[in-house]
């Protein structure tokens, strides 16, 4: 169950759509979800606790990046003490439907609140796999679950970007002669992001697993075409210079 919710996660953002659903917040759900799953296995006794995983600064060092971003932004933007921002805050309930990263004075809470849920996801799920009485195999089909969800995106990207099926009307007013896939993400920045935190855990099961590089290296080269699908250069710069930033810490005993 955990496997599917990560596997469709991926999916929510802006698929329902393409089916005929209302537009919505539907990863909030998940999210929503697997809150409740983590309360039920908290009330579980455990037999046994798997040790803690080492602590990892990078998660906690985006968030706050992130909400300092966030601080500027609005600032920019309003004047945060005035009757004015106070009023606008009042629309705070349309954070949990699709904003206008153009127009929407609120759309950097959304962003904020994408961080915060991520945070709080990895920690939920890092501490079902430490409750779990195999804590490895929960590990393994959770990395299956989000491995799925990738490789959905990453074809999709791609049928996308071949067929011009429904693209984001705002990056084809933008640039009419460049073709940007966004697939079932909001936008062609936001799949970029998501297709360089997939091209990352790929690069590092290559390094980890050699038994299973025949699974990798398709889903790493289906993941590096849907990226260039999306035209980011954000997204495409990260993957370049992501390795000079690593390499110090993999030489690290």
């Amino acid at each position: 169950m955990l496997a599917v919710y990560l596997a469709v996660a991926a999916l929510l953002p802006v698929g329902p759509r393409y089916a005929g659903f209302s537009p919505f917040s539907y990863v909030d759900i998940v999210v929503l979800g697997l809150l409740g799953i983590w309360g039920w296995a908290r009330l579980k006794p455990a037999r046994r606790l798997a040790p803690r995983l080492p602590s990892i600064p990078a998660w906690p060092l985006t968030v706050a990046a992130a909400l300092g971003a966030m601080v500027f932004a609005l600032m920019a933007e309003h004047r945060l003490g005035s009757p004015v921002f106070r009023a606008t805050l009042r629309d705070v309930g349309d954070l949990f439907w699709p904003l206008s990263h153009a127009t929407h004075p609120l759309y950097a809470l959304r962003v904020a609140l994408t961080f915060v849920e991520g945070w709080v996801v990895f920690v939920i799920l890092a501490d079902l796999c430490r409750r779990a009485p195999d804590p490895a195999r929960r590990a393994r089909a959770l990395l299956g679950g989000w491995l799925a969800g990738f490789a959905c995106v990453s074809a999709f990207a791609i049928f996308q970007n071949v067929t011009r099926f429904q693209l984001h009307p705002y990056w084809v007013r933008a640039n009419p002669y460049i073709v940007r896939s966004h697939a079932t993400l909001e936008d062609p920045n936001a799949l970029g992001a998501y297709m360089v935190l997939g091209i990352g855990l790929l690069v590092g099961l290559l390094y980890l697993e050699e038994r299973r590089r025949r699974w990798w290296l398709p889903l790493l080269l289906l993941g590096t075409v849907g990226l260039m699908t999306t035209v980011s250069r954000a997204a495409i710069g990260a993957v370049v210079l992501a390795p000079f930033g690593s390499w110090p810490s993999c030489r690290t005993p």
